[in-house]
C-alpha cells in the first residue's frame, strides 16, 4: 500500500506500507527552503534519488537486483541525513513540534516504509503516482461536466476507463486496446500471481463486458444502433453482471437504458 502518511491507513496493520516518494521529496524541498544553510533535506533526497534509480534499473531488466553495496551506501547516507536533522531540530516541549522535526521523526521512526521499495524494487513503487493518474480523470470530469445520470452509468463508465488504463499499465495504446475489442481479439491482463487469490482480481467476464460497453458507447456515438449495455451491476462487485436483471435483454436499441452515460 504506497500513500503519503495520512493517519488512517495506520488502521491498516496486516498490510505491507510504502510512503509515497514523491510526497517526501516535496516536504524535503519544502524543509530546504525553510533551511537554505542546512544540507540534511538534500542528502536525504539525494539517497531516495539514488535508490530510486537503482529501482528503475532493476525494473527495467538492466540489472537483476539492487547490489548490497549501492544498497549499503544509499541507506547510510539516508540515516546519516535524518541523524544530522534530528540533531539540529531539538525536540520542543509539548506535543506540537515544527514541521521539520516532524518530517525528520517519521522518516527515522518508519524508515522500513520508506526504503521498502529499494528493498523489493520490483513489487513495490516508489511513489502513488500510477494511482493518482488514474484516478485524476473521473475527478476531472465530476468537476467538469458533473455526475453521472444513474449509477449504473457510471459503473459502465469506470469499467470501460478501468480496461483502457488496465491496458496502458500494461503498455497497450488505447487505442490498441479499443481496437482489439472491436476485432473480437479482447486484451486480457496476465494471470494472477500465485500468492494472490482470484478473489483479488475482476473476473475475465468482467473485461468482455468493458469491451461490449466500449463497443456499445462508440457505436452509438457514430450514429449506428447499438446492443444494450449488459452492465447491471445487481451483484455489488464491481464487474459482475447479471443479464436476468437487464431491463431489455437481448434487444437492440439505440440508447441503453441502463447505461446513462
Amino acid at each position: 500500500m504506497v500513500h503519503d502518511s495520512l493517519s488512517l491507513y495506520a488502521g491498516y496493520p496486516d498490510a505491507s506500507h510504502q510512503l509515497c516518494g514523491a510526497h517526501l521529496v516535496r516536504e524535503l524541498t519544502a524543509a530546504e527552503q525553510d533551511h537554505p544553510k542546512q544540507k540534511w533535506p538534500q542528502q536525504i533526497r539525494w539517497a531516495l534519488a539514488g535508490l530510486n534509480r537503482q529501482a528503475r534499473r532493476v525494473r527495467s531488466g538492466e540489472t537483476a537486483e539492487i547490489t548490497p553495496e549501492a544498497l549499503l551506501f544509499y541507506q547510510r547516507r539516508y540515516h546519516q541525513g535524518v541523524s544530522a536533522g534530528l540533531a539540529l531540530h531539538r525536540r520542543a516541549e509539548g506535543r506540537k513540534q515544527s514541521p521539520a522535526r516532524n518530517l525528520l521523526e517519521r522518516l527515522r521512526d518508519q524508515a522500513d516504509n520508506v526504503l521498502r521499495f529499494a528493498d523489493h524494487p520490483k513489487q513495490v513503487p516508489f511513489t502513488n503516482n500510477t494511482g493518482g493518474r488514474a484516478l485524476r480523470p473521473v475527478k476531472t470530469q465530476v468537476k467538469i461536466s458533473g455526475c453521472h445520470q444513474s449509477d449504473t452509468g457510471a459503473a459502465a463508465g469506470l469499467a470501460v476507463r478501468s480496461y483502457l488504463d488496465s491496458a496502458r499499465k500494461h503498455g497497450m495504446s488505447a487505442f490498441e486496446a479499443i481496437h482489439r475489442a472491436f476485432t473480437g481479439n479482447l486484451w486480457m491482463p496476465p494471470i494472477a500471481p500465485t500468492h494472490l487469490t482470484s478473489e483479488h482480481y475482476a473476473p475475465p467476464e468482467f473485461w468482455l463486458i468493458a469491451s461490449e460497453c466500449i463497443r456499445s458507447v462508440l457505436q452509438e456515438r457514430a450514429g449506428a444502433a447499438s446492443a444494450p449495455c449488459p452492465l447491471s451491476f445487481s451483484s455489488g462487485y464491481v464487474g459482475a453482471c447479471d443479464t436476468a436483471s437487464h431491463p431489455h435483454p437481448g434487444q437492440v436499441k439505440p440508447r441503453c437504458q441502463c447505461r446513462g452515460v
